[in-house]
């Protein structure tokens, strides 16, 4: 029997049980949780939802991971609102009401990254992860001419209203004044 580290893709088909353990797809950012990885999970995943926000962890390799999955988001079709380095739970707050996914292995040792997906400020559960596992075995890619678009949202003024599904990313300064 494999252990959880060992149920990655190889070669884009799903090796072992299941890409997704138990809190998302984690491993290695050399042979694992690479960037093509990344892409190809944001092109499955991307079918889901029309809009997604994208977050990220300090890991040196967080920024290029999030900028694949925004690639493979965008290429299905779906918006992607970059809301840059914040922790997991604010993510899960900013994906109420829409989709989102955070580039984050956590408490993992720091040659690690990984990619927990969000939908209505929950995370994603064993049939929508068995779901996206599919589109990716299958190899199934978005409707060819299915752009997204992206923007960014700033979290340093008013992290809570710029994470906000519903509040227009101004500052507090603009409403009072």
């Amino acid at each position: 029997m494999r252990s959880e580290r060992e149920n990655y893709t190889v070669g884009f088909r799903i090796a072992g049980m299941e890409l997704f353990g138990t809190a998302g797809i984690r491993g290695d950012v050399v042979s694992k949780v690479t960037p093509d990885l990344a892409l190809r999970v944001g092109q499955a995943t991307g079918q889901d939802g029309e809009t997604f926000v994208l977050g990220y962890d300090g890991r040196v390799t967080s920024p290029a991971l999030a900028d694949a999955m925004a690639a493979g988001l965008q290429s299905a079709g779906a918006r992607v609102v970059r809301i840059g380095r914040v922790p997991t739970p604010a993510l899960a707050y900013a994906s109420q009401g829409r989709h989102g996914v955070m580039i984050t292995a956590s408490h993992n040792p720091p040659t690690d990254n990984g990619i927990k997906v969000f939908a209505d400020g929950t995370e994603y559960g064993d049939d929508d992860e068995t779901r996206i596992e599919g589109r990716i075995e299958d190899g199934s890619t978005p409707t060819p001419g299915a752009t997204g678009a992206t923007r960014s949202r700033s979290t340093t003024s008013t992290s809570i209203e710029a994470l906000s599904p519903t509040t227009p990313s101004r500052s507090v300064a603009t409403r009072r004044g």
